[in-house]
């Protein structure tokens, strides 16, 4: 099975009698996740939308980000390419102006034990697999 966060095992239910969980199991896991830690009342989380654009802006030292659907746009300390855990390579999709950004742009294969996370108040994650 997939790695679990270490502090909640995959839901019995959610795994019974399969090898590896796929994206419906996956997206299920991350929801009761983020529900036992309060993560609902923390952030604002977007579902079924694609990015439009992604552009830094540096004066403001954050991310704007279009979500095609509703044109809607959303600013964020840090944008999370989560578009390949489990590709051969990480898959980071070139951004215009992204050599201006002075923070990070990372891989989900990079995030480890998300140390990285801990010091950003706002995170664009960004991605259509597993991994987002």
């Amino acid at each position: 099975l997939d790695v679990p966060f270490a502090d909640f095992a995959w839901p019995r239910d959610l795994v019974k009698g399969i090898i590896s969980p796929g994206k419906a199991a996956v997206q299920e896991y991350i929801r009761r996740y983020a529900e036992k830690n309060n993560v609902f009342s923390k952030v604002d989380i977007k579902y079924q939308c694609r990015v439009k654009t992604a552009v830094r802006d540096a004066h403001r030292n954050s991310w704007i980000i279009r979500i095609a659907e509703s044109d809607e746009v959303i600013e964020a300390d840090i944008l999370i390419m989560a578009i390949g855990n489990n590709s051969s390579s990480p898959i980071i999709p070139h951004i215009p102006n992204e050599h201006k950004y002075r923070g990070h742009i990372v891989h989900s294969s990079e995030i480890g034990n998300g140390d990285i996370l801990k010091s950003a108040h706002n995170i664009a994650i960004v991605g259509g697999s597993k991994s987002a």
